[in-house]
């Protein structure tokens, strides 16, 4: 009898083990799929924020001849090209991706284009890119797996750099 007490508290324990190394990795499962959905969650806050600010600008700039489509001489992507007028006629904005965020600069017609001038909008994991469609008038802001579409006035398609 004592035997067979000893066999069943063994084998009492062994299940008491499984149960809880089972929770214990049910628990770091969980923790992983959480953090995945969180940074999930925080890089389409990004594109959105990221989506609006230019929208946002496009809509400000909307005179015709004072946006373009430019190339970026810092990467491979293109840039936004706002021609600014008024009070600030004169300047340009450019709004452009680069070192993993998007980045705002504003320069005068005279002055030397330095990116380390710019101000830097919201980091961004994934590029975003400017096309322009001239069927449609409208500028395509895109990255891996989104894109909008802002439709403007008039706009001159430049390929040139800065």
């Amino acid at each position: 009898m004592l035997k067979r007490i000893s066999v069943e508290s063994i084998l009492v324990m062994f299940l008491f083990v499984m149960f809880s190394a089972s929770i214990g990795i049910l628990i770091v499962e969980g923790q992983e799929s959480y953090e995945a959905i969180i940074q999930s969650k925080n890089e389409n806050e990004d594109k959105r924020i990221a989506f609006s600010y230019i929208s946002k600008k496009i809509k400000q700039n909307d005179i015709a001849g004072q946006i373009e489509v430019v190339s970026n001489p810092y990467n491979d992507y293109n840039a936004l090209k706002l021609k600014l007028s008024g009070a600030e006629e004169g300047y340009s904005t450019y709004i452009f991706y680069d070192d993993g965020g998007l980045i705002e600069l504003l320069v005068s017609e005279n002055e030397a284009i330095d990116k380390e001038l710019g101000e830097v909008i919201i980091d961004l994991l994934s590029p975003l890119e400017f096309e322009f469609d001239p069927n449609y008038n409208l500028v395509n802001v895109y990255n891996d797996d989104e894109f909008i579409s802002i439709g403007i006035l008039d706009m001159e398609v430049v390929n040139e750099e800065w």
